[in-house]
């Protein structure tokens, strides 16, 4: 506020024959003041420090060229280059054009016309990105508004978000990841990111390549399941009660004292294995060795009966009791094992 003050003679203030003066006063709220030294900010006056000085809110000077004011608080913050203008939640100055305020941080735009806070520490243009965790994400579509692993945009009504990545719904039933696909576990099982047909209704489990089988009641072996009871030799299946697996090789079972020599079978009352394979002990073309007990052999179709040696022409042997045959024979055994001569040679 500036006032005229005029000294001198009463005649006329414009008088020209009298001496008078003339002082210029500035005045900050009602109390006079010299703004070379003081600068009035409101109703205050405050020390002048610099040409530079302006007022922030009533109580406080800055210096415009190396600070900003923060009006609506009157905090004073540094500026960062020539462009930082505008203040930033009363702690940093910030470049209004290339950048957006984003929780007290200064956080560049990038290209983003419309930018916005993604996060603290990055910005996002939600007319092509979504934000993600703090990542602003590319949303291929418009209705790709979900994110998939902070790295993919979606939408959930199209498409599922695996730990794998993006896969595509099938069907309404589909609801579940395999991999970077979908399966549905009513009808189908994954085996390795792929959904396979369940064979049964109660298949959970995957057999090989592209079959599946119901733990509870079944076993895989090699790529197709077999009755949990059954047996499996190097992926083959094979019948325990007449075969024996010798190093992934299915060989014929002997008798009760069947093993293996290495990836053959042997009887282990009439044989013995050295490092590997089978040694007689018994002359197979004169002699019959019947449970550990050697016979000569006394009839052209000779067989073993438990450690007995028969005639099988003429006789059968049924669970280790012998008994004469009979026309509707047509083994030379009713029983568990047939007492043929392969029951006991070695072939």
């Amino acid at each position: 506020m500036l006032f005229l003050l005029v000294i001198g003679p009463h005649t006329s203030p414009y008088h020209t024959n009298n001496d008078f003066y003339v002082f210029v006063a500035t005045f900050c709220g009602t109390v006079p003041y010299n703004s070379d030294t003081q600068i009035c900010c409101g109703t205050t006056t405050l020390p002048r420090t610099s040409s530079d000085n302006e007022c922030c809110g009533q109580s406080k000077l800055y210096n415009h060229s190396s600070e900003v004011c923060c009006l609506s608080t009157g905090v004073v913050v540094p500026k960062r280059s020539l462009y930082t203008q505008e203040c930033c939640d009363n702690v940093i100055a910030i470049d209004a054009y290339n950048e957006i305020c984003c929780n007290g941080r200064a956080v560049s735009k990038g290209h983003r016309i419309n930018a916005q806070c993604c996060g603290n520490a990055s910005a996002f243009d939600p007319a092509s990105e979504i934000c993600c965790n703090g990542k602003a994400v590319y949303k291929p579509y418009d209705s790709a508004t979900e994110c998939c692993n902070n790295e993919i945009a979606y939408d959930r009504r199209s498409h599922m978000c695996c730990p794998e990545g993006l896969a595509v719904i099938r069907s309404n039933r589909t609801t579940v990841c395999c991999k970077q696909s979908t399966y549905d576990p009513y009808s189908e099982v994954c085996c390795d990111g792929e959904p396979v047909v369940k064979s049964t209704p109660n298949a959970s489990q995957c057999c090989g390549t592209g079959g599946t089988f119901d733990p509870l009641t079944e076993k895989c072996c090699g790529d197709s399941p077999i009755n949990k009871y059954e047996d499996c030799c190097n992926d083959e299946p094979y019948d325990s009660d007449q075969e024996i697996c010798c190093d992934g090789n299915i060989q014929p079972r002997y008798g009760p004292r069947t093993s293996c020599c290495g990836s053959v079978s042997y009887d282990t009352w009439c044989n013995e294995c050295v490092n590997n394979s089978y040694v007689r002990y018994f002359d197979d073309a004169k002699q019959i060795c019947c449970a550990g007990v050697v016979h000569d052999i006394a009839y052209q179709d000779s067989c073993c009966c438990g450690a007995d040696q028969f005639d099988a022409s003429k006789h059968t042997c049924c669970n280790g009791v012998l008994r004469g045959k009979l026309p509707s024979d047509v083994e030379n055994c009713c029983g568990k094992w047939p007492a043929s001569c392969s029951y006991i040679l070695i072939i």
